[in-house]
C-alpha cells in the first residue's frame, strides 16, 4: 500500500514540474525580444548629418545656399559641392587642393558669403572668388587659389620718430638686439603656421630696422606684417623711455 502510494505522488510531482516548464516556455515565447545597444554607440536618432550643401530659391529669384562640411583638404569640400551641385565651375590651383578646412555648418546664406567663410576658415590660406550665375540651368564658377608673392610679401617701408630712446648711449643698441629677436620668433611663428595650413604662401621677408641718430627715427623696411610687428615695440618702449624722463625730470 505504502509503494503504491509513493508512486502516486511521485508522478504527481513530475506532472506539476512539467507543467511548469511548459508555462515558463510559453512565457518566454510570448515575452517581446530586447536588443541590447552596445555601449558608448549613438542610436540611430543621435548620428549626426553626413557633409553635404543644398540650395533654397527665393521669390525675387536670389537663392540662399547652406552647407555643412566635416573638415579636411580643399579638393574634399569641392567634391561635396560638386555632388549638389555638378553645373558648377571650379578653376582651383594646384597649391589649394590640400589646404585644410575646419568642420563648420552654415545655413542660408548668399553665396558669395559662402566663399567669404571657406576664405576667412583658411586662415588667410586660401583666396576664394566665385561668381553667381544666377540662371537655373548656368553653374557657378569658382575660382581658388593661395595668395600670390606679390600679395604675400609686399616691401614696404616706415619711420618710426622714437627722440626719447636715442638719448642713451646703450638703448638703441639694447633696442635693436630685442628687436632683432622678436623678429626672428616672428619669422619662426610664420613658418609654422604656413606648415599647419599647408599652404604653399612664400618665405617670409625679415624686416630691415635702421636707426637714424640724427633724425632720432627709426626706419623699417620689409612687408607689412613684420612692420607693423616692430614699429608697435618702437612705439612701445618709446612710451616708456618717456614716461621714465619725465619722471626723473620731475624727482629733480
Amino acid at each position: 500500500m505504502k509503494n503504491t502510494l509513493a508512486t502516486h505522488v511521485g508522478c504527481d510531482h513530475a506532472r506539476v514540474l512539467s507543467l511548469a516548464v511548459a508555462a515558463i516556455l510559453a512565457a518566454l515565447a510570448l515575452a517581446p525580444t530586447l536588443h541590447a545597444q552596445p555601449a558608448g554607440q549613438p542610436t540611430p536618432s543621435a548620428k549626426e548629418k553626413p557633409a553635404n550643401a543644398r540650395m533654397e530659391r527665393i521669390s525675387n529669384g536670389g537663392s540662399f545656399y547652406s552647407m555643412k562640411f566635416d573638415g579636411g583638404p580643399m579638393h574634399h569640400l569641392k567634391q561635396v559641392w560638386k555632388d549638389a551641385f555638378t553645373n558648377d565651375n571650379f578653376v582651383m590651383t594646384e597649391s589649394a587642393q590640400n589646404v585644410t578646412l575646419p568642420p563648420f555648418e552654415i545655413l542660408n546664406v548668399r553665396l558669395t558669403e559662402v566663399a567669404q567663410s571657406i576664405a576667412f576658415l583658411s586662415q588667410g590660406a586660401l583666396t576664394v572668388e566665385v561668381v553667381d550665375q544666377f540662371a537655373v540651368s548656368a553653374g557657378n564658377i569658382w575660382r581658388i587659389g593661395t595668395p600670390t608673392a606679390a600679395e604675400a610679401s609686399t616691401v614696404r617701408m616706415r619711420a618710426v620718430a622714437a627722440p626719447y630712446l636715442f638719448t642713451g648711449k646703450d638703448t638703441v643698441k639694447r633696442l635693436l638686439e630685442a628687436a632683432d629677436k622678436i623678429e626672428r620668433e616672428r619669422l619662426e611663428y610664420a613658418r609654422q603656421s604656413s606648415e599647419v595650413t599647408q599652404s604653399r604662401l612664400p618665405k617670409n621677408l625679415p624686416t630691415r630696422i635702421t636707426p637714424l641718430p640724427d633724425q632720432k627715427v627709426v626706419v623699417l623696411i620689409g612687408t607689412e606684417e613684420g612692420i607693423a610687428g616692430i614699429e608697435s615695440f618702437i612705439q612701445a618702449s618709446e612710451q616708456a623711455f618717456a614716461q621714465s624722463a619725465k619722471r626723473l625730470a620731475g624727482e629733480k
